[in-house]
Parts: structure tokens; C-alpha cells; sequence
């Protein structure tokens, strides 16, 4: 009986109210603490698109707002470290590029010419004779295998000259908001999880101390003040522990190392799938080849190894200078690079051709960023946290604030 009235006394005295209300403040502060963690990770990503009343009033994730600045940096701090654009086109193999090209081309050559001369010029085209069809035809066959040789040899000795890789995938990213923001949701998924649950953790901590003070003091402005400082403090610490301390330290088995960093490896595979099968495919690679910043050399270089080809046969070119005249054959030629050219592009949008090649470029890009030292590597996500992120941190205090108020109004009827 005796025992029965001790556990009485103490069930009675930890649901009394002065208890509860007491013991709400850590609950609280560890709800502030994952509440602001958790919006501050959401107002990074999202929403893509500025929502409200532009350009003060609303809100933007800073990723999808700082979209270019995002993207240059990301690229300058990963690939540009890891590959140079020679690197990534002999990954993909020109050999194979030029042999895929080519048997492309000779098993459509037949409908590509008949499509250009009915486009173009379906009244000369119709009103050939068969035999000076069937001559162009065999002449376009059996020249087909030199230039496109001749064509992608000088394509891999100029290649660094036509192809820009920062823009390729800057141009990629700001284009397609959310898988820019995937990219860095994807490599951080577990630092974004970790900074909310910690937001709990640490917020019932600071909890425990608001406690103790206001057990003593009871002012007012200490559960408002308390709350600043959870919501502000907890995104900061989370953050350090993330990139902090930047190389293993301890001893044996005990070794303390930023978490992010602690996943080198594993992000290093992620994120260069991510590039191999979405960002720098073979195609959009052939791609900003035929269209990039460079694309006038590159035109002009398919234009030097068409040319001696649509002027080698003296009768076809005689005869098409009757039928089209000096200007309109010098226009046919024209048409004729920027026919080969769309369709050999044509030949790149094959997604088992772009998986294969994407093998061998993730391979090389993963085991270069896993060989990167832990400063460089940090500076995969490190970018995401840097940008606005006193904005992100004064939300937070400012919820908390209001949070803290709320309990003082709880506390005091």
C-alpha cells in the first residue's frame, strides 16, 4: 500500500500542470528546432517557380532562382576537375561513333537524297532521268565511307575547338529546373535527412537549457530569445557536422569526418550516373557538336568534306548545274550540310547506343571524383548551403521567435 501511494505521488506530480507546462518547453524547442530545419531545406529547392508578387514580395528556391550561378559552379567544381572534352569523346569511343554514323547513314542514304531534291527542288528531282538518279545514288554510296571518315578524323583531332562542355551542361541544367534540382537532392538525400532530424535533436537540447533558465528567471523574453537562437543555431551546427572536421580525425577504428564527406565514394557513383545518363550523353554531345557555340566550325568542317564530294563526278555536277543553275547548285550544296548534319543527328537519338557509351564515362568520371581530395569534394553540395543561406537562418530565428512567444502566452495563464 505503501508502494502504490509513492507511484501515485509521482504519476500525480509529473501530470500536474506546472510539470506539463514546464516540460513543454524542450518539446517545443525540439519541434522549432526540426520545423525550421525542415522549411529550410524545402525553401531551398522549392518552389521552382517565384511564387507571389514579383520581385520582393514572394519566394523562390534558391536553387531554381540562382539556377545559373548553380549550375557553373557545380560544373566548374566536378567536371571541369575531373575530364577535359577530349577525355569524355574518346570515353565514348569515336571509333564507334563513326561506325554507328555510318551504317546510319547507308541504310537511309537512298531516302535522305530523294527527301532533300523532293523539298527542295521536286520539279528537277521528278523530271531526272532513272539512270541520273540511280548514278547519284551509287556515287553518294560509294563516296559515303571516305567522308565520313575523313569528316570524324579531323572532328577528333579539333575536338577540344568544337565542343563546349560548360555550356552544354549549364545550358542542360538551367533549362530543366528540376533535374537541377535533383542532381543536389539526389547526392545530399542523407545531409538534407540528417539537418531535419538533427533540427529535433539539437532543438530538445537547447530545450533542456531554456529550461533550467527559465526555472530561475521566468522572463518573458527568455522563451522568445530561446527560440531565436534554436532556430538559427540548429541549421549552423547541422551544416558544420556535414562538412566538418574536412579530413578523418582519431584513432583505429574511431575516426570523426564530415558526414558528406564520409560518403565520398557513394555520392562520387551517384552523381556520376547522373552525368553519364542525363547530362552528357553521347547524343547531347553530338549535339552541342552540330549546335553549340561552336557550330559554325563545325558546319565549316562538314562543308570542306562534303564539298570535293558533291563536285567529284563531273556529270552529275554538270547536269545538276544545267537543271538548278550556278546558284541554285551553290544552294543544293548548302542544303547538303545541313541535311547531313540533322540526319546524323538523327542516328545519336538511340538509347541503347547512349546507354552503352554512358558506361564507360560514368566509370571514368566516378573514379576521378572519388579521387579527389576532401576539399575539392566538399564543394559538390557545399554550394547548395552557401547561397542565401543567411536568409534561410534568419527564418528560421524568426519562427522560432514567434514559437517562443506562443509558449510564453502558453506558460503564463
Amino acid at each position: 500500500m505503501f508502494e502504490w501511494s509513492i507511484v501515485e505521488s509521482i504519476f500525480a506530480f509529473a501530470l500536474s500542470e506546472e510539470v506539463l507546462r514546464a516540460g513543454s518547453i524542450p518539446v517545443i524547442a525540439a519541434l522549432i528546432g526540426w520545423g525550421t530545419n525542415w522549411l529550410a531545406v524545402k525553401l531551398t529547392f522549392y518552389p521552382l517557380e517565384f511564387v507571389g508578387f514579383p520581385p520582393f514580395l514572394g519566394w523562390q528556391g534558391v536553387v531554381p532562382r540562382k539556377r545559373e550561378k548553380m549550375a557553373e559552379r557545380l560544373v566548374d567544381n566536378t567536371l571541369s576537375r575531373v575530364s577535359s572534352v577530349r577525355d569524355l569523346y574518346w570515353k565514348m569511343d569515336p571509333q564507334r561513333i563513326e561506325a554507328h554514323l555510318y551504317h546510319h547513314l547507308e541504310e537511309n542514304l537512298d531516302t535522305y537524297i530523294d527527301a532533300l531534291m523532293r523539298d527542295h527542288h521536286p520539279v528537277v528531282w521528278e523530271n531526272l532521268p532513272d539512270i541520273a538518279r540511280r548514278k547519284v545514288y551509287v556515287d553518294a554510296h560509294h563516296q559515303l565511307p571516305a567522308t565520313v571518315s575523313a569528316l570524324m578524323l579531323e572532328v577528333e583531332e579539333r575536338i577540344d575547338e568544337l565542343v563546349d562542355i560548360r555550356s552544354l551542361v549549364v545550358e542542360r541544367l538551367c533549362s530543366d529546373r528540376t533535374l537541377l534540382v535533383r542532381v543536389f537532392q539526389q547526392c545530399g538525400e542523407h545531409e538534407f535527412a540528417f539537418i531535419i532530424r538533427s533540427g529535433a535533436y539539437l532543438g530538445f537540447l537547447f530545450g533542456l537549457g531554456q529550461l533550467v533558465l527559465w526555472q530561475h528567471f521566468q522572463q518573458s523574453w527568455l522563451l522568445p530569445f530561446g527560440g531565436f537562437l534554436v532556430g538559427t543555431a540548429t541549421n549552423w551546427v547541422a551544416l558544420n557536422i556535414i562538412f566538418k572536421p574536412l579530413n578523418p580525425i582519431g584513432f583505429g577504428k574511431l575516426k570523426l569526418q564530415g558526414l558528406f564527406l564520409q560518403r565520398q565514394p557513394e555520392v562520387a557513383e551517384m552523381f556520376s550516373h547522373l552525368v553519364a545518363h542525363e547530362l552528357l550523353t553521347t547524343h547531347r554531345f553530338v549535339h552541342a557538336l552540330f549546335y553549340g557555340a561552336y557550330r559554325l566550325e563545325t558546319r565549316a568542317l562538314a562543308y570542306k568534306h562534303l564539298r570535293p564530294a558533291i563536285d567529284n563526278k563531273l556529270v552529275t555536277r554538270t547536269l545538276a548545274q544545267i537543271t538548278l543553275g550556278l546558284r541554285g547548285y551553290s544552294e543544293l550544296k548548302q542544303l547538303v550540310v545541313d541535311r547531313a548534319m540533322q540526319v546524323s543527328m538523327q542516328s545519336f537519338d538511340n538509347k541503347q547506343f547512349n546507354d552503352e557509351r554512358a558506361v564507360a564515362v560514368e566509370e571514368m568520371i566516378g573514379s576521378r571524383l572519388k579521387e579527389m581530395s576532401s576539399s575539392q569534394f566538399q564543394d559538390v553540395l557545399r554550394p547548395v548551403f552557401q547561397e542565401d543561406e543567411w536568409i534561410l537562418i534568419a527564418i528560421g530565428g524568426f519562427l522560432g521567435i514567434c514559437a517562443g512567444l506562443l509558449q510564453v502566452m502558453f506558460l503564463a495563464q
